[in-house]
């Protein structure tokens, strides 16, 4: 069901199904609709420069019932689910980790999608050339 108006919370739904055989017609017991309000996004991603090869992660924070997290990258070719494999972990919380960094990933950005039904801000990763001896995360 998509689209539900707020005034359909606490209706009951039951199913009937009919057929040629005996019992000829059947009828579920009754279901609730319980409607939830849409999260709602406290803490957006922030923008991050952080050496080549150091671990960066990008974290955004929401609020509701049922809530889950899906964090998605466009690399130039548009928005996708990341999968939970290396280099990227906590792809389904509210921290996206990522590590190692490397320069393929120079400029990519990362979102959050929160219960498929609201979007963070989008992050930009920018990696720097460091020396080994003059690394550093800003």
């Amino acid at each position: 069901m998509l689209n539900i108006p707020a005034s359909h919370n606490n209706y009951l739904y039951r199913c009937q199904i009919t057929g040629l055989c005996s019992p000829f017609s059947s009828v579920s017991n009754n279901g609730e609709l319980l409607l939830s309000p849409s999260p709602t996004i406290l803490v957006q991603p922030l923008n991050s420069s952080v050496c080549e090869g150091d671990s960066v992660s990008f974290t955004s924070l929401g609020t509701g019932n049922f809530l889950y997290y899906q964090w998605e990258i466009n690399s130039g070719s548009g928005w996708t689910s990341i999968p939970n494999l290396p280099p990227y972990s906590g792809v389904n919380t509210s921290t996206l980790q990522i590590y190692p960094t490397n320069a393929g990933m120079q400029s990519h950005q990362f979102r959050c999608r929160m219960s498929d039904c609201v979007i963070s801000n989008n992050a930009t990763l920018n990696l720097l050339t460091c020396s080994a001896g003059h690394r550093q995360t800003i």
